[in-house]
């Protein structure tokens, strides 16, 4: 049986040296990835028009006969591990639904970019909302001459009820779209998804599910969740290389889904259309496959129970270390968690950056830091500054112990500086 911790580091290129306890921001990819990655570039590079024009997609065709283009093939792969294969199989080898985009980003301004929206529509954001796919909502609507509603959800720490409840109270019949987090990224919340999924369809209000942080970290069922649209990314927690993710389309709108960049496949549907926006590098996407064997082989389930019982547990002893309040329902965690750190460290936009240069320069410690005066510190912790700790297997209780030190000696320091 595999032992995670530290020892992992040996399978990643990142320097052993720091307690790198940020892998949620943009990831970090397996050595052995990056290798098939490289081995794919190699094999691209021997002869690139054969097969970047003929071997990789088709966008001039909305079905093929034979062996389906490459990107199809990574389709397939990605469909079966996020829940998202048509269970008739589909043209695309149970794939017709899933397009592989950059990120999640891009998954969401092809859903903004392809809805009929008009004067008087109303689209619907959270105050947890990613702000990459807030503000694209917002410039949507500034073009169209449709508004934005924002739902009010509760801060971190309230119970799972009170998320459904405030959702519910908020979310009524006429929205144009809503845009849900399935796990939100400054305040690290597992939301009550399928509850919120449900409430949307019953009051025919179409939805999209941000989950860019939802591969590999929770166990994923995009069929069994049935929103309209479902974005994740792979390279945060499914070891992918960047960038990778996809955007799943349901059947009644799988006519109309456009990407977002126009090119040689417009009108043959979203296989044609997102598979090849022009010329890009596909390494990342034909890699997936082995990413998914890796963790396959290490076993999905132990690495996921692994990477939540060291947030889980690890929060709870921060915040006793710190003197700090931790009341975020474990239900709420996934392998990221939001801690308030003591108050002697400051409350500014300024102080959580020097805090966060002092522990990278200083303590060796990769870990970002907000602050309520910020947008994103707002909706992780509104009266306090905040850190977010991402959890991997190759962390163990020794980078905890060297994060709760160094706050510790940084926050006596402050005390003591503020007592002269």
């Amino acid at each position: 049986m595999t032992s995670f911790g530290r020892s992992m580091l040996s399978e990643w290129h990142l320097d052993p040296d720091y307690a790198y306890l940020n892998h949620g921001t943009v990831g970090a990819t397996p050595k052995r990835v990056l290798q098939r990655q490289r081995d794919i570039i190699e094999e691209i590079e021997r002869h690139p028009a054969e097969f970047m024009l003929r071997r990789l997609a088709n966008p001039m065709a909305k079905d093929w006969e034979g062996e389906p283009p490459l990107l199809r093939q990574a389709a397939t792969d990605v469909a079966a591990y996020v829940g998202a294969t048509d269970p008739d199989g589909g043209a695309s080898g149970g794939a017709d639904g899933l397009a592989l985009v950059d990120n999640i980003t891009t998954g969401a301004n092809a859903v903004l970019g392809s809805l009929d929206i008009k004067p008087g529509d109303t689209l619907a954001v959270t105050n947890h909302g990613y702000g990459g796919v807030t503000n694209a909502v917002s410039r949507v609507a500034e073009l169209t001459g449709a508004s934005v509603q924002t739902v009010t959800l509760p801060s971190a720490g309230a119970p799972v009820a009170d998320f459904a409840d405030a959702f519910r109270q908020q979310v009524q019949p006429g929205l144009r779209l809503m845009v849900i987090d399935h796990i939100t990224s400054f305040s690290a919340l597992v939301m009550p998804i399928a509850d919120m999924v449900n409430h949307c369809r019953d009051n025919g209000v179409p939805v999209l599910v941000d989950g860019a942080h939802v591969p590999a970290q929770l166990p994923l069922n995009v069929n069994e969740l049935a929103p309209d649209w479902y974005s994740g990314n792979l390279h945060k927690w499914a070891w992918t290389p960047r960038s990778s993710g996809f955007l799943w389309v349901a059947p009644e709108h799988r006519h109309t889904i456009h990407a977002p960049i126009v090119s040689w496949g417009i009108g043959n549907g979203l296989a044609a259309e997102f598979d090849l926006p022009g010329t890009r590098d596909p390494s990342g996407f034909l890699a997936a496959g082995e990413a998914f064997g890796f963790r396959q082989e290490l076993g999905e389930d132990a690495i996921r129970s692994y990477n939540h019982a060291l947030a889980w547990t690890s929060a709870d002893q921060l915040a006793q270390a710190w003197g700090t309040e931790f009341t975020t329902p474990e239900a709420m965690v996934g392998s990221m968690v939001v801690i308030k750190l003591p108050t002697e460290l400051g409350q500014t936009v300024d102080d959580a950056e020097r805090l966060r240069s002092h522990l990278s320069a200083e303590a060796l410690i990769e870990i970002p830091v907000f602050s309520p005066d910020s947008e994103a510190g707002a909706s992780a912790s509104p009266d306090s500054l905040s850190l977010r700790l991402s959890t991997q297997i190759y962390n163990d209780s020794s980078d905890i112990e060297r994060l709760e030190q160094a706050v510790l000696n940084l926050a006596a320091a402050a005390k003591t500086g503020a007592s002269t």
